[in-house]
């Protein structure tokens, strides 16, 4: 509500508890990817989500659906390891 993100560990608590809004994540990624283009001047080449919380299912699902729109052709990082 403030602005702020929420520690890793309560972040985490809250996507598999199904706190998290998919929505408020899409949001975000969406400003920081705007945000980015505004600083470099054009979309991602490649995606390293912090943390790699992008490995679970609603993040990645926000994070597709705003790279689609907005850089289509960027890679994003799968963690396997």
């Amino acid at each position: 509500d403030d602005g702020t993100f929420l520690p890793l560990g309560q972040f985490l608590r809250g996507l598999v508890r199904g706190r998290i809004s998919r929505a408020e994540v899409e949001a975000e990624l969406a400003a920081q990817l705007d945000k980015f283009v505004q600083l470099v001047g054009r979309p991602p080449a490649n995606v390293n989500g912090h943390h790699h919380v992008h490995v679970f299912p609603p993040v990645a699902e926000a994070l597709r659906a705003v790279l689609a729109n907005g850089a289509p052709g960027a890679f994003v990082r799968r963690v396997t390891e």
